[in-house]
């Protein structure tokens, strides 16, 4: 990882000091989820540091970057000059959640039954937590439109991993297959 991230910084510096006037936009989500693998070679007292100590401060560099509000990942970032702009982007409520999968099976002709006595879309947005997720429910959606037994589908959603982890296990299982 510090490998990595030490060439990554050195291409980035290299990139924007070209002299041509570029201008580069570099685009990291889930940052915070990096930590786990910066903790055991940092020694530091705050081992999210490293993951922001390598950003370039005043090249002609746009970054976005991802990350849980009240992770360590946010808090060094905040302890940065000059400090970033924040942008907090709330969950998705639970009817752009709906919107999200009807529209996702859509693209393929595809839907979930609505009805009362079985309601597929209800029971999919109760997996949590994974339902949570815009990427989890895209998975999910993904998994459905290719399950071709129409019959099983409120089956096969019972059985999809309730966590991004455990779905995407299930879709690598799946295609090693």
């Amino acid at each position: 990882f510090k490998q990595m991230r030490q060439a990554l910084a050195s291409r980035i510096v290299e990139a924007s000091s070209d002299g041509a006037g570029t201008n580069l936009l570099l685009v990291v989500d889930g940052l915070d989820q990096l930590s786990a693998f910066s903790s055991g070679e940092s020694g530091l007292q705050n081992p999210t540091q490293p993951l922001v100590d390598w950003l370039p401060i005043s090249l002609s560099l746009r970054i976005i970057l991802s990350c849980e509000s009240g992770s360590g990942v946010a808090t060094a970032l905040q302890q940065r000059r000059p400090k970033p702009h924040v942008f907090s982007l709330e969950s998705m409520s639970l009817k752009e959640r709906g919107d999200l999968i009807r529209g996702k099976l859509w693209e393929y002709g595809k839907k979930l039954e609505e009805k009362a006595s079985d309601n597929q879309l209800r029971l999919l947005l109760g997996r949590q937590p994974g339902s949570l997720s815009p990427l989890w429910l895209c998975l999910a959606c993904d998994e459905l439109r290719s399950f071709g037994q129409f019959e099983r589908v409120s089956e096969r959603i019972k059985k999809l991993g309730s966590t991004l982890p455990l779905l995407l296990g299930e879709v690598l299982e799946r295609l090693e297959k």
